[in-house]
């Protein structure tokens, strides 16, 4: 982690969300089922249709229920979902089930570190997010600490040696 997945997710959802009838934002999914236990992905579920759907009398009872709500409760709507760090199949099988759910235009992005996640689920575009290059990583520190592109005079090795210990990752910056 740490490239900014999560970051960039958020403001492609912020950007373009208007653009959809329903929209909902579901962050640090694998925190929330850790355990990976029902009850958890029934929260899940039930925070996608309060989002969705923006009332509060529609109650998931199981998994399997909330999978039947959210299939049935919003198909033909063109939805706008983020899910954000899943990171089991389980995950994306309660919470986005087959594009039989969505209306045409939908999007629904993906989260993970978890390659083998996409292949399984045959995602139609995948972006990888790549580590910084050094360069870049150096620039991005330096506009943090020194509020210009380079190191000040005298700290350009403290400078490099942090840029190297954070390896390209954008938020260990």
């Amino acid at each position: 982690g740490g490239v900014g997945k999560t970051t960039l997710a958020k403001t492609v959802y912020k950007d373009i969300k208007r653009k959809f009838e329903k929209s909902s934002l579901i962050e640090n999914i694998k925190d929330i089922s850790k355990q990976n236990d029902s009850t958890h992905l029934c929260e899940l579920q039930q925070k996608l249709l309060d989002d969705i759907l923006m009332e509060k009398n529609t109650r998931v009872q199981s998994v399997i229920d909330g999978q039947t709500l959210l299939g049935t409760k919003l198909r033909g709507f063109k939805v706008m979902i983020v899910l954000d760090d899943v990171n089991h199949v389980d995950q994306l099988t309660y919470l986005a089930g087959g594009l039989e759910w969505f209306g045409p235009g939908s999007r629904i992005i993906v989260t993970t570190t978890n390659r083998d996640l996409l292949n399984y689920y045959k995602m139609n575009e995948i972006y990888f997010c790549e580590e910084m290059k050094e360069d870049e990583a150096l620039s991005l520190f330096c506009q943090s600490a020194f509020k210009q592109s380079s190191p000040t005079h005298g700290y350009e090795r403290l400078s490099n040696d942090i840029v190297k210990l954070a390896g390209g990752l954008p938020l260990a910056l």
